[in-house]
């Protein structure tokens, strides 16, 4: 698995890029194994790194979000255990931790990895990939079935992207903290024209907010929002998450608001 590994990072020109790449590998293996323990029967994939996986967008990202949309069956200690038993299958030795809350948080920790593979000169540090899974998400999500190819093959349910954008949304709007990360996800899917889940959205902004919005005016929302900011400190968080950096100069309010202008 080592020589594996090596291969998938041996082109990579850092080494902040060679672990954006090994992190992806592991990620998409950890789905994999999500897959063979049909957890897809309960949970849906969402989020930047969906996008990422699924969709191909162009930033990096680091942990797996899903939502528990049937919880019959659904046993998170379970999932756990299993997990790591695949993983030590494919001769990963690892630690697992797991909290349990409204989203219950299993952190898959690869204590030698980096170290084995050159990345860091300091044996004890730790590559984590951290697995959310929302148990009590708002209603409205709509989900639909991918193929993953590469670099193992299997199906999983995600949701569209209509309603990653309404979650984007939702958390770019009323998150406490601002990552520049959910910006760039929002300039892509208004570049590729997505439209918004507004009952999803709406939903979501009625939990977590306790208000009832016109999801209508998301448009109006996210132009005040945009003002308040300080779009160089996006540029600057979104710019590590790039594998060319240059990319985050796109995120300047004048193409914002030329792509909600021409959002339908």
């Amino acid at each position: 698995m080592l020589e594996i590994l090596k291969k998938q990072i041996e082109n990579a020109e850092s080494d902040r890029i060679r672990i954006y790449l090994l992190r992806e590998y592991l990620q998409i293996l950890i789905l994999k194994g999500l897959y063979d323990l049909k957890a897809f029967q309960n949970i849906s994939f969402m989020g930047g790194t969906a996008l990422r996986i699924i969709h191909g967008v162009q930033r990096y990202s680091e942990d797996l979000d899903f939502a528990l949309d049937h919880p019959a069956g659904y046993d998170a200690n379970k999932i756990a255990a299993q997990l790591q038993r695949m993983l030590t299958k494919h001769s990963f030795e690892t630690e697992i931790k797991i909290r349990q809350k409204v989203v219950d948080v299993i952190e898959v920790k690869f204590p030698l990895i980096l170290n084995s593979l050159g990345i860091s000169q300091h044996p004890g540090e730790k590559l984590m990939i951290k697995i959310e899974i929302d148990t009590n998400p708002p209603p409205g999500g709509e989900t639909e079935s991918h193929i993953i190819q590469a670099p193992f093959l299997f199906m999983l349910r995600a949701y569209n992207l209509a309603s990653i954008f309404a979650g984007k949304l939702h958390a770019s709007l009323f998150h406490k903290y601002v990552k520049g990360r959910d910006y760039y996800d929002i300039f892509w899917l208004l570049s590729r024209k997505i439209q918004p889940n507004l009952v999803f959205f709406k939903n979501a902004v009625l939990q977590t907010e306790e208000k009832e919005i016109e999801p209508e005016l998301w448009k109006e929302l996210l132009k005040r929002k945009l003002a308040s900011l300080d779009l160089s400190k996006i540029r600057r968080d979104t710019r590590i998450f790039l594998r060319n950096p240059e990319e985050a100069d796109l995120l300047n309010r004048e193409n914002f608001l030329n792509l909600l202008q021409n959002a339908n």
